[in-house]
């Protein structure tokens, strides 16, 4: 029944749009790849317990039937994919299509305790549109209105903190080289409305802050004897022999910062390598499971579905709710010199992955103190593969936790001194958060 109706959609809907039927059957086939693979693999429908996830396919076959271009093909299967919540699940365009199909104008808007706040233009617009204004309305609509109608739905996270931090620094996305107004308030208190060009890829214009490239790492010495070492990446193992380059001079400091707020991810191994100098015991990695399925253990569920037995391992199986348990991996430490100083690690919304992963290791260092936002709230290994049309998808099949079984996907990695910078210190170029870092190494320093 069900296969007749889907191909009596793509029947109607392809001489109604002037496709051919093989075009609808890809746009269809790429739709149910899709949701066959979540169906088997996904970690984290309980996160999202209000999802009928075969009800949500059904009602999006006529929407990717519908559509008319291979950028709106794929803007249905984001929006899809993003009523996941997850942010290691995700939908992607073949890249020349998003970048002939997107631009925005040659502002940068940041997240300032959500608040879209214009934190860098192009020189040209930078006395209409200064530093520090506050966008408040988009098209005449509210900014907030606007992002959860236009915007939000297309994000896949896995934390509203990072939905609406990634939806304010997309805010203006949209047809290259149209025009988006904006309604702004100025540092000084002044409203104003602006018309914007979305031509940030082909303007040759200046930014007023210049835009240096980002280091793999950093090192620097602040006041009292601080060493301060920016981690910006775990994604290539140049980071270790870099980090090794520095202790020479880490030996000496009398505490230590390490700056993850830039950290997006990567390797694990990269993190731990670099963990390993700041512990004389064994740390504990993040526990995992993944989903486990077996053909005639379903088929004998189903049966015990019929009997009205919900509580036997058949049963589960058939619903998709039997789990492979793995014990969590362990970093035991090599006997080489360790750095054991008071030691304060920033964190924010930016730190994913490979760097929540460093996190839960070093969750029981004595010595690390977590300063600054909650983490990006999302790891686990994915499950690539191609969709029609040149893009691909990726599910996350590992659901991880801390050793002692707490979540944090879904929620970020926690500070244990949570603190943020304001619409003034990004004006002024005050870090607030590497400031309240010093202030608890030197408490600590003393003690």
């Amino acid at each position: 029944m069900l296969k007749s109706t889907v191909l009596a959609f793509v029947f109607a809907l392809s001489i109604a749009a002037g496709q051919s039927d093989m075009e609808q059957v890809q746009k269809l086939y790429g739709l149910s790849l899709f949701w066959k693979e979540v169906s088997y693999n996904f970690a984290y429908f309980d996160q999202v317990p209000q999802l009928d996830w075969d009800k949500a396919y059904r009602e999006y076959i006529p929407k990717v039937l519908e559509t008319k271009s291979t950028f709106e093909y794929y803007r249905v299967l984001q929006r899809f994919c993003a009523i996941l919540k997850d942010g290691h699940t995700n939908v992607s365009m073949p890249r020349e299509l998003w970048d002939t199909s997107m631009d925005r104008p040659q502002i940068t808007i940041s997240d300032v305790q959500r608040r879209p706040i214009i934190t860098n233009v192009a020189a040209p617009l930078a006395d209409q549109v200064p530093i520090g204004s506050e966008i408040t309305e988009v098209e005449g609509r509210p900014v907030n209105a606007f992002l959860e109608e236009n915007i939000l739905p297309y994000i896949s996270s896995s934390t509203e903190h990072i939905l609406w931090n990634e939806g304010i620094a997309r805010l203006l996305e949209g047809v290259p080289g149209s025009d988006v107004t904006v309604t702004i308030r100025t540092p000084l208190g002044i409203n104003r409305t602006v018309k914007l060009v979305r031509n940030s890829k082909t303007s040759h214009d200046p930014w007023v802050k210049e835009q240096s490239q980002q280091k793999l790492s950093e090192f620097k010495w602040l006041e009292n004897g601080i060493a301060y070492v920016a981690l910006n990446s775990f994604n290539d193992k140049k980071i270790v022999g870099e980090f090794e380059a520095m202790l020479p001079e880490l030996y000496k400091a009398k505490g230590v910062v390490i700056d993850l707020r830039k950290n997006g991810g990567g390797s694990t191994g990269n993190g731990t390598a670099i963990l390993d100098h700041f512990t004389n015991a064994p740390l504990s990695g993040s526990a995992w499971r993944t989903r486990e399925h077996r053909a005639s253990y379903k088929a004998w569920g189903r049966q015990s579905a019929r009997n009205g037995d919900t509580t036997s391992l058949n049963y589960k199986y058939f619903v998709g709710d039997v789990w492979y348990k793995s014990y969590h991996d362990t970093l035991y430490p090599s006997q080489r010199r360790k750095i054991t100083v008071p030691t304060v690690v920033l964190i924010g919304y930016p730190t994913a992955s490979a760097a929540e992963d460093f996190l839960v290791y070093a969750d029981k260092v004595p010595h690390f103190t977590k300063v600054g936002q909650p983490t990006y709230g999302s790891t686990g290994q994915p499950l690539f593969f191609e969709l029609p049309g040149g893009g691909s998808a990726r599910i996350c099949t590992k659901r991880d936790t801390y050793p002692d079984g707490r979540d944090f996907v879904g929620a970020g990695v926690q500070p244990d001194v949570k603190i943020e910078n304001t619409v003034v210190d990004l004006i002024e170029n005050r870090d607030r958060v590497l400031e309240k870092g010093i202030e608890v190494l030197k408490s600590k320093m003393k003690s």
